[in-house]
């Protein structure tokens, strides 16, 4: 009988590492696997950009990738079922802040109840998809202004770069988000600093997924990022 052999283009040939990544480090992730990638030229890295709760959920149901990078560790907390985790790698912080338009026009000061203000239009995140939503939970429940806060804001969204994006836009005077979240819009947002004992800075945990078919690679990936050039570029995008 004739034996056919199906044809594998270059592209399919290519080794696949598989990154699952918080939204606001995408870009960061990016420029580390371009360099990563000029070590390894057969190498082909995809990176699926997310919110970080909307990851893992991808993640538990497909069981397919080699790492995941939340934007805060909750992934290793009780809260969710950290079985699909093997080894982390720390490779920067993150950071809670809060973002105004470029030239703080409203004169907003680094104080949550800013984000109660009447004469503020104001966008949150929930938990339910990020990991910016998590941590926005986490800091103003400890001031009892969880509540408060999401029922005046006027738009929720699910990520740092759309919490950035409706300021840059204008729909929105004031959000709360990641300090890094500047990068998806450096010329026209600014960063109001909270202090850390308001908003303690979170690890950005590099984390091998237990089913990884390209551990060796993973972790190669993994202490490149951690490493000098890998840190490099973290701290260009503020990690």
């Amino acid at each position: 009988s004739l034996l056919l052999t199906p044809f594998v283009s270059a592209q399919e040939a290519k080794t696949k590492l598989m990154i699952y990544c918080g939204v606001t480090m995408s870009k960061a992730i990016a420029d580390i696997a371009d360099l990563f990638k000029q070590q390894h030229p057969d190498l082909d890295i995809v990176i699926l950009r997310g919110g970080s709760k909307d990851l893992y959920d991808t993640i538990n149901a497909s069981r397919v990738g080699d790492l995941y990078l939340p934007g805060e560790p909750v992934h290793l907390s009780d809260r969710w079922d950290n079985n699909l985790f093997a080894e982390s790698v720390n490779i920067g912080v993150n950071q809670v802040a809060l973002m105004v338009v470029k030239g703080n026009p409203k004169a907003v000061q680094p104080d949550l109840q800013q984000l109660l203000r009447k004469d503020l239009v104001t966008v949150l995140s929930t938990p339910d998809q990020g990991a910016i939503g998590v941590m926005t939970q986490k800091i103003l429940d400890r001031y009892d202004l969880y509540e408060a806060a999401i029922a005046h804001a006027s738009l929720l969204m699910s990520d740092g770069r759309s919490l950035t994006q409706a300021i840059q836009r204008g729909e929105g005077d004031l959000c709360l988000n990641w300090k890094a979240g500047i990068s998806f819009a450096p010329n026209d947002v600014e960063v109001i600093p909270l202090p850390d004992d308001i908003s303690p800075k979170q690890p950005l945990l590099l984390t091998k997924l237990i089913f990884s078919k390209q551990e060796v690679l993973a972790e190669q990936f993994m202490q490149f990022a951690a490493g000098e050039q890998g840190q490099i570029i973290m701290r260009r995008y503020g990690f």
